[in-house]
This record gives structure tokens, sequence and C-alpha cells, in this order.
């Protein structure tokens, strides 16, 4: 693959998992019947739903849920775009970010404590930011890094692993140690004979890592990758009943049968690989592929649909590269979070990968 094409594939998962985090923000924890009534679809940048969001009902109306606070969450970057939408991203994608940072700064794949070195660093570096929130954020790491390494996890875990697909373009198998499910599907997404259904498959073929980062079934019996595999086969086969990214929500959402895929939370233990993750799939391959319908149907998903739209995203956004993705939302998204640069990340990890295949020639 020549670098011009690896470019437009790395940028189009970073800018895919951009537009999807921050269009489906705006109605996070919205239930799809009140996307729908507001917006019909909601399809651009606008200020953030306002009301009650009743896709669950673990907060009293009117109040900002607990982990809605900046030491809360993890927002390295700054303000987070649930308070203000209009094409800003979420702490889904400012994890990433920090992600590929730390990829960028060793110039290669890293190891769970080079991460956590890395993070501590870059906290320091901004213990003294006169952006409140990156403050707060700062100190909150500093107080709790070195306590979270578990060298049995994926480096980047499960929920934003999408990196490790990155780094490991092509390779699957490397990835799925870096990042999951995720990251492998990200991977496949650069092979030249990718397809969405490739994608998917690899996901599946992944999906056994979910035990190393969740060490048994939790909430019931049986392990979690059983868990995971059975669900997206069950969001899978829905897709290909359905007309459309739209249709498949009232199936999901079990309006009309007793069965449902919805997972409670907080906290999000669960519902990303038994919830989010199969739902970004269903809407791959519904959508075929095509990053703009996939990103359209995770986002007026409603509920934790910021991170479900930012899945779906990266991973057609990798299949199909920045140009598969509207020109007005990509220079938008850019516009809105500036810092870091994207596409400056973008091309920095095109290096490094470039690099490790003359090395490896």
């Amino acid at each position: 693959m020549d670098e011009k094409t690896l470019f437009k594939k790395v940028f189009g998962c970073i800018i895919g998992g951009a537009i999807g985090d921050a269009l489906g923000t705006i109605v996070e924890n919205c239930h799809y019947k009140q996307v729908k009534e507001t917006y019909g679809v909601l399809q651009d940048f606008v200020p953030p739903f306002q009301g009650e969001r009743r896709g669950r009902k673990n907060f009293p109306p009117g109040k900002d849920p607990p982990w809605r606070r900046a030491g809360g969450m993890f927002l390295p970057f700054g303000r987070d775009g649930y308070e203000v939408g209009n094409g800003r991203y979420t702490d889904d994608m400012q994890g990433r970010l920090l992600n590929y940072l730390a990829i960028i700064k060793y110039g290669r794949r890293i190891t769970p404590l080079e991460r956590e070195v890395f993070v501590k660093e870059f906290a320091m570096g901004i213990i003294n930011h006169p952006d409140e929130i990156r403050r707060e954020w700062a100190r909150s790491v500093l107080i709790s890094v070195g306590t979270r390494i578990d060298s049995r996890r994926p480096v980047f875990g499960t929920a934003w692993g999408s990196p490790g697909g990155v780094i490991n373009a092509g390779n699957p198998k490397l990835a799925a140690e870096d990042g999951g499910s995720l990251a492998a599907a990200v991977a496949e997404a650069f092979r030249p004979e990718a397809t969405a259904e490739s994608v998917i498959q690899a996901a599946l073929d992944h999906a056994y890592v979910y035990d190393y980062e969740y060490g048994g079934g939790g909430l019931v019996t049986g392990r979690m990758s059983e868990m995971v595999y059975r669900r997206i086969l069950w969001v899978l086969d829905l897709a290909e009943k359905v007309n459309d990214v739209f249709e498949i929500r009232r199936y999901l959402y079990g309006d009309d049968a007793v069965e449902t895929l919805l997972v409670a939370y907080p906290p999000w233990s669960y519902v990303y690989p038994l919830e989010m993750f199969p739902t970004a799939l269903g809407m791959i391959r519904i959508a075929k592929g095509d990053p703009w319908t996939a990103i359209l149907g995770a986002a007026n998903f409603g509920r934790d649909c910021d991170s479900t739209a930012c899945m779906a995203g990266e991973i057609t956004g990798a299949l199909k590269g920045i140009d598969a993705l509207p020109k007005k939302m990509v220079e938008a998204v850019q516009e809105a979070n500036s810092d870091p640069d994207m596409r400056e990340i973008a091309e920095k990890i095109v290096q490094i990968i470039a690099r490790e295949k003359e090395g490896k020639a």
C-alpha cells in the first residue's frame, strides 16, 4: 500500500471516529424515539439536546450525571462535547488521541507500562495549564496512575483500542493484543482486499480478548467472549432483515419483544462489549461499509451513542478512507477540535508504519 493511500485510511479512521463521537454526543443518553421526534435524522453538528434524556433512568432529571465532571472523565484536551455540542468530541476521542500521542512518542507499538508512563508525563506537563478542566484531569491522573496497570489487558483496553488497530495496520492478530476486537476490525480495514464483512469477521475472530480484560462472565455465568460473540451474531442477523440503519433501533431496544440488546449503565464495564460494539458492527453491515451511513445509524441510536458512532466511524473510516466522509463534516470536526491536530497525528502515525515496513523489508 502506498503512503498516500495509507494516510487516507489512517486519517479516515481518526476523523471518522471524531465525527461519530461529536455527532452522537449531541443526543447521548436520549431514547431513539426522542432523537427521531426532535431531529428526524440528526445529521449535523448542533447544540446539545435540551431536556431530560430518557435513554436511561439512572440519574435525576435536570442534573448532570456524576461522572460528567472533569476529575471523573478522561479530558486531557479540555471541554467535553456533551456540554457544548457543535462538533466538539468527548472523552472517547480524547482518550484515543492521547493513545496515538503515546505511540508517536515511542515510534512503535508500546507496552501497558509505557502507556502509563506517557500518560503520567503528559499530565505533569499540563498540571499548571490555564484550562481548569485540563488541570483537574491532570491532578486526577497523577493521583491514580500506576494503580491501573494490568499486563493481561490489551494495551489500550477494548473500548478505546482503535490506535492498536492503526499501528498494527493489516495485522488483526497483533492489533487484538493491543486493543481487542475493535482494534482487530480496524487493522483488517487496512488490508487492500478488506470489505465490510471481513472487518466484522475480524471482530468476531478476536472476541476472545474480552476474557483477558473481564476475567470471566461477571454479571452472568459464562465467559465474556461467548456473550459478546452471541450478541454480535444476534445483531448481525437482525441487520440482514431491516431496510436501513434506523429501522433496526426498535428491535434492539426490544419495542416489540421481550428480548433486548440494551444493558444497564453506568458502570460501563458491560455496555461497551455487550451493547455498543455489537450495535456498531450491525450498523456497518447495514451500511455495507459506507462511513457516513454507519455513523448516522449509530449516532441516531441514542443511549451511549457517541461511543457507538465513534467505533462505527473509525472502522469504516479506515476501510473507505477520508474521502468517503462528508467534506463539510471533516472540516467542521477539525475546526471544533484543533488541539491536538488530528491531521498531524495521522501524518506522524503513517511515518511510523512506513518506517516499520521498511525495516521488515
